[in-house]
């Protein structure tokens, strides 16, 4: 409720109930790690969301809008999904055919940015391989569509080079990786179109690597030498393999994940108890004080001192082991609870004292609950 009103109140549209859901306590912070670690993702193991709870997190920072709170549990989080990567398969390989494409060249070529890659289609797949070439420093891309506009806006976006439709051949010669995506009925790259980019290619070799569905190249120019060619049959089993591998992950990384949430909800325990272990210090430190203050008068400024002195020590000697048994109750969750309002409770923590001051029945802490 309290999002759909933000949203609202931002003026965007109404969201509709059943894409939230609604998370509390343990399972909210184990949520955000396992989402961090993508191990809760649309696609598993991706890094993208990681990247989206980052600069959400960094903008609330910016805007003073977070806390101790939220600051642990974030950068809990980060740390979480860094050691998931680190220490296992979840982030293994490429699990989207546009990826492993683009992987599969940088796995044969030693120094892809430095290759020529020319990429026919700009429809969405397209520019998702053109994209992901760019993301590995490609810079000589170039960009080949039926519709020349459409080839011109992709190829500007992304510091490109459009190429006529029709001048495609004369292209593939001068590429050394190309990547068809079109959705054209018949192949638009045959085995003698290729074996001519070959001739005229003195490069040696060719990777060709085909996404399109029905093909975009002749099958039978594989048994040209020189041209490697790799279809999205291909493609998909090798996106398959790893997301097998990602998946076989899972129970390490949830292992990870809830190691990290037992963490931090010892911090928080921790947490919470802070404040009331600096109330109670606070209370009797004003006692103290108020005491001392009653026998100024009588007192020679070096005898107040030295009463000053004991009584300060008197009280850290008394408060030492309280603390140390409060805090080491921030193991157990429900001894910390019980602990923490027990220990309001006898000192009245929190509580208005009268104006008069403490009877002597109440004593410094002005409450007779005890």
């Amino acid at each position: 409720t309290a999002v759909r009103r933000l949203l609202a109140a931002k003026g965007l549209p109404a969201v509709d109930a059943q894409v939230l859901y609604r998370r509390e306590g343990r399972e909210a912070v184990a949520g955000l790690l396992r989402v961090c670690c993508g191990a809760d993702s649309m696609v598993l193991g991706e890094t993208e969301i990681t990247g989206q709870v980052k600069e959400a997190y960094r903008r609330a920072v910016a805007s003073d809008s977070t806390g101790p709170l939220l600051n642990r549990l974030c950068h809990t989080a980060f740390r979480c999904a860094k050691r998931a990567r680190a220490d296992t398969a979840i982030g293994a390989g490429m699990v989207s055919v546009a990826s492993v494409g683009v992987d599969l060249a940088a796995k044969v070529f030693s120094d892809l940015a430095r290759e020529t890659v020319l990429v026919i289609g700009a429809g969405e797949t397209g520019e998702l391989v053109a994209r992901h070439f760019q993301g590995r420093g490609v810079t000589d891309l170039r960009i080949a569509n039926r519709t020349a506009a459409r080839a011109s806006d992709l190829a500007d976006a992304l510091g490109g080079k459009a190429v006529p439709f029709e001048d495609v051949a004369g292209a593939v010669a001068e590429a050394n990786v190309v990547v068809c995506t079109t959705s054209s009925p018949e192949p638009i790259l045959t085995k003698a179109m290729l074996q001519q980019a070959l001739d005229r290619h003195g490069r040696g070799s060719i990777l060709v690597i085909d996404m399109a569905v029905p093909r975009d190249v002749e099958p039978e120019a594989r048994e040209l030498e020189g041209i490697f060619l790799y279809d999205i049959d291909g493609l998909s089993r090798l996106a398959n393999r790893n997301l097998e591998r990602r998946q076989e992950a899972l129970p390490e990384v949830e292992e990870i994940v809830l190691d990290a949430v037992e963490t931090f909800e010892t911090w928080y325990r921790a947490h919470r108890l802070s404040p009331v272990i600096t109330m109670f210090l606070d209370e009797l430190e004003a006692c103290r004080l108020e005491e001392l203050e009653a026998l100024a008068g009588d007192l020679s400024p070096a005898t107040r001192e030295e009463i000053d002195r004991a009584t300060r020590s008197l009280l850290k000697r008394i408060s030492k082991v309280p603390i140390q048994r409060i805090r080491a109750s921030a193991e157990d969750g429900e001894r910390a609870s019980h602990v923490l309002s027990s220990l309001i409770h006898l000192f009245g923590l929190g509580e208005e004292k009268e104006e008069s001051g403490p009877s002597p029945e109440s004593g410094c802490g002005g409450s007779q609950k005890a």
